[in-house]
């Protein structure tokens, strides 16, 4: 680790943002400090430094740190969380998310801390090759937007405006129309969408784009 006297309000947001990455690897790993120090093949106390007094690591490090996260460094100190999901093709693969082709896409911060613990994946839209939907797994309706539900025995794509304990009001040809809880089962609400960047080997790399819809 690099140990400099005075740290810019640049470098700060830097270490910040590489200390979220590490705390959020911890939580998704069930790992403490100290296992985690360990599994890194790092030593704790140079470990602990960087996580609790926002040292500024060395190139080297970042470079172990990026080795062990299989990211660049780049986005080890970016402000976005970057995050390699399932693609699936047709919903009605839903709610398992097994498949061979992988996406990574990259969340805000600050939206992601939210929704840390789901499940999220792409799904291609077909009337748009370059762009890709970002759900997240859930069971419950409990907002508006965009979910994947089974409605009626088929997995369909609902637009909902407002929901309740007993029903659940969604547009549908431009129409607002009623449905009862108890005849949808939820299984994923959408997130955001993403335009593709790049792609490397089996390693689609996309970014996250600001919706027009909810």
């Amino acid at each position: 680790m690099a140990n400099n006297d005075k740290v810019t309000s640049k470098e700060l947001q830097t270490v910040q943002n590489i200390i979220n990455k590490l705390t959020t690897y911890m939580e998704q790993t069930n790992q403490t400090l100290f296992s985690l120090a360990q599994s890194f093949g790092f030593a704790y106390q140079p470990f602990n430094s960087l996580i609790k007094n926002k040292t500024v690591p060395s190139l080297s490090t970042l470079a172990m740190l990026s080795d062990h996260l299989h990211c660049s460094i780049a986005e080890l100190i970016s402000d976005e969380f970057f995050l390699d999901v399932n693609i699936i093709h047709e919903i009605n693969q839903l709610p398992d998310l097994k498949g061979k082709d992988k996406t990574r896409i990259y969340i805000p911060y600050n939206e992601f801390v939210p929704l840390i613990n789901k499940q999220f994946f792409v799904l291609p839209d077909s009337k748009n090759s370059t762009i890709n939907m970002v759900f997240y797994l859930t069971n419950e309706v409990v907002s508006d937007g965009k979910f994947i539900v089974i409605y009626k025995k088929k997995h369909i794509i609902i637009d909902v405006l407002l929901s309740s304990s007993k029903f659940i009001l969604i547009e549908k040809n431009n129409k607002e129309e009623r449905i009862s809880t108890e005849e949808v089962t939820p299984l994923a609400k959408f997130f955001k969408n993403a335009v593709m960047a790049d792609s490397n080997d089996n390693q689609i790399r996309s970014s996250i784009i600001q919706s027009r819809s909810k």
